[in-house]
Formats: C-alpha cells, sequence, structure tokens
C-alpha cells in the first residue's frame, strides 16, 4: 500500500464513488476532466474551513483518500445527472468524510505537566 497517492488515484476512486467507473474500466476523458475540474477548489475548501490542507495533490496521504473522494464525489455529483436518493447517499457519505478528516487532523493530549515559570 502506498503512502501517498497522486490527483489521478483520487478522481478513479470519485468515479467509481459517482458509480460512473466500474473497477477496471478506463474512464473517458470527458469524465475524468469534470471530476478534476473540482478538485482544486474542493481543497482549497476543506483548507479554509480547517477540515484538512493538502499542500500538494500529487501527494495525498493515504488516510484522506476515501474521505477526500467521498467530499469530492458530492461537489462533482451535478456533472453526472444523479438522482435524489443517490445523491442525499453521496451527501450523507461527504458529511460523515468532513467528521473523519477533523478527528484525524485534531490535536492529542501529551498528558505532560506544564512546568512554570516565575519572573
Amino acid at each position: 500500500m502506498s503512502e501517498f497517492y497522486t490527483r489521478s488515484d483520487l478522481v478513479n476512486r470519485t468515479l467509481g464513488k459517482l458509480g460512473v467507473r466500474a473497477a477496471g474500466q478506463t474512464p473517458s476523458a470527458e469524465d475524468y476532466d469534470n471530476v478534476d475540474g473540482y478538485l482544486d477548489s474542493t481543497l482549497a475548501s476543506l483548507a479554509a474551513r480547517d477540515i484538512v490542507f493538502v499542500a500538494d495533490a500529487d501527494a495525498i496521504p493515504s488516510a484522506f483518500l476515501n474521505d477526500i473522494a467521498s467530499i469530492l464525489a458530492k461537489d462533482a455529483a451535478s456533472e453526472f445527472g444523479v438522482m435524489a436518493e443517490e445523491m442525499s447517499k453521496i451527501e450523507a457519505q461527504a458529511a460523515a468524510a468532513e467528521y473523519s478528516l477533523k478527528v484525524m487532523q485534531r490535536p492529542t493530549t501529551s498528558f505532560q505537566r506544564t512546568k512554570s515559570e516565575y519572573f
């Protein structure tokens, strides 16, 4: 398993979540470009809302891949004519993905005592 994934891996995973690409199939250039067009704005939105910051779209940490793909699927779903029932499922997965990313990014407690300095 790779430690990092590329932009192409993320777009392909997103197309799979949208049901556009079956396993083993190569997506059409138009479908790929439709999703790829949303990628930068989605990553910028996640960073602006302090959910997760991905510095390089060609070096996405493996822990973030599925969650970002779910959020990207929600953003790009309108390009693929997703029906209302399926859209509500995609939106629920995106909300769960945002929460998951927040949990992964929150600071941990060190449980160490703080030393005081008196002036």
